[in-house]
């Protein structure tokens, strides 16, 4: 969580959402300042948090903050989950069966549920506006200019990936093994679809 004693405001990252860059438009409003700019340095963002970087709320429990947050798409964002997850030779659906059975492999704070850390938060915004999103953090963080241009933050590490382009999430949901992937998310964290307006 990035907190703004000054306004009461904290931006709560729940992973694989976008949440790399706000942190790193953000980042000119905290103590510390600019961001990092080699995407490849782990650990660049971890100074601008208190605590862990993905903690949610319920860790931290700030007192009198609003809290803010982005949230996505499950199908999408396991994509992601998978784009820096995966093992080499494993297939999407492998991977789906492995985060939704044992998890194993994938952090606890990559597998919290986005509804239970959502309901928690003031201000929800969606990975599909994240600029509409930055904009009403900005506001709330009692800035009377416009906001930065929104800079891409790309994280990846899954050994299948070559460095082309990464198809559009919805082809990881085509056919048999696709639906199948889907049904199992969906069963997973029902919450996550309904709850958030992606049902």
């Amino acid at each position: 969580m990035i907190r703004f004693p000054e306004t009461r405001f904290g931006f709560v990252h729940i992973a694989k959402t976008g949440g790399s860059s706000i942190t790193a438009a953000l980042a000119v409003l905290t103590e510390h300042g600019q961001a990092g700019q080699d995407d490849n340095e782990r650990g660049w963002q971890v100074p601008f948090h208190t605590g862990a970087q993905h903690d949610p709320p319920t860790f931290l429990r700030p007192r009198d903050y609003t809290l803010a947050t982005v949230v996505r798409n499950p199908l999408s964002r396991t994509v992601s989950l998978w784009s820096y997850f995966g093992r080499a030779g494993e297939t999407f659906l492998e991977f789906v069966h492995r985060l939704t059975s044992t998890g194993k492999g994938v952090p606890p704070s990559f597998r919290w549920p986005q509804h239970a850390i959502a309901k928690r938060c003031d201000i929800v915004g969606h990975f599909e506006d994240l600029e509409g999103f930055l904009a009403t953090c900005w506001e709330a963080l009692g800035q009377t200019t416009p906001p930065p241009p929104l800079p891409h933050r790309l994280n990846r590490r899954n050994p299948e990936y070559d460095g082309t382009p990464t198809p559009p999430w919805e082809s990881f949901y085509e056919g048999a093994e696709g639906q199948q992937a889907a049904d199992l998310l969906r069963a997973a964290t029902p919450e996550d679809f309904e709850g958030l307006g992606y049902a």
